[in-house]
């Protein structure tokens, strides 16, 4: 990424993706792992597992606008939750490293072989 947009991400005081369909989502990864604020549509794939289950973002229903506007207004009006999250995302950014997705696959397909 280069140095202006990412400095633009990491001040950001959110990030909301709002897809109905997505595999993993390079723009909600890194937004994820510089700490910011993550809302985004459960999709199919990806979401979910950048924001562990919701554990370092919010996840609401895709196709559902009016959860997204909630998620987003609560945000506004209270950030702190949403920052928690997004802070404890930070810390943990090293489960959205190459290193790690790399082990993954190779656990998946271990897993695919032995099947």
């Amino acid at each position: 990424m280069e140095p202006c947009r990412l400095a633009l991400l990491r001040n950001a005081f959110g990030f909301c993706l709002s897809s109905r369909y997505e595999g993993v989502s390079l723009a909600l990864i890194e937004a994820a792992a510089l700490g910011v604020p993550c809302i985004a549509t459960d999709c199919v794939a990806g979401p979910r597992e950048v924001l562990a289950d919701g554990r370092y973002g919010e996840l609401v229903a895709v196709e559902d606008p009016t959860a997204l506007g909630n998620a987003m207004a609560r945000h506004l009006a209270d950030p702190a939750p949403l920052l928690q999250r997004a802070q404890a995302s930070f810390l943990d950014r090293d489960r959205l490293s190459m290193t790690s997705a790399h082990a993954r696959f190779a656990q998946a397909i271990e897993e695919l072989l032995r099947v």
